[in-house]
């Protein structure tokens, strides 16, 4: 009987360290930004500087920004939650409908730090060109 109960007790154990394992590398594994051009109609970029927003409806600007930020090797930095402020929020639509999934809308708050809560994520290698987010915000005109 005891000895079912310290069996029992150790495959508990190992349970939980290999859901603890698998947990760890998941969290640490690095994803890529990945945002589904087709579906795109506008795009929302609001900067957490000024507070201006402007709405990209150029199909020729959207391709410049999917493209600025598509295939972004990324890794994740740490916990974003209860953090406030931010650089520029990224909002994507589809229609009048904000893009579902984890990249329909985010956070960049450098060139190579992004924030989709719960997490911040470094960029590996690439950088974002914050300065475009910049120039479309203050000549929406011209990007």
């Amino acid at each position: 009987m005891k000895i079912k109960r310290v069996l029992m007790e150790h495959k508990v154990l190992v349970s939980a360290i290999i859901v603890l394992m698998i947990g760890i590398l998941v969290a640490i594994m690095p994803t890529r930004v990945s945002v589904s051009r087709e579906k795109v109609t506008k795009i929302e970029i609001r900067s957490g500087y000024t507070g201006q927003c402007v709405e990209i409806t150029s199909p020729e600007k959207i391709d410049k920004i999917i493209d600025n930020l598509n295939g972004a090797k990324v890794k994740k930095a740490g916990w974003s939650l209860f953090r406030l402020g931010y650089g520029y929020r990224i909002t994507f639509y589809s229609g009048n409908s904000e893009l579902g999934g984890r990249w329909g809308s985010f956070i960049v708050n450098d060139t190579d730090l992004i924030r989709n809560d719960p997490f911040f994520y470094v960029l590996e290698k690439e950088k974002i060109d914050t300065s475009f987010f910049e120039r479309i915000l203050n000549n929406p005109w011209e990007g």
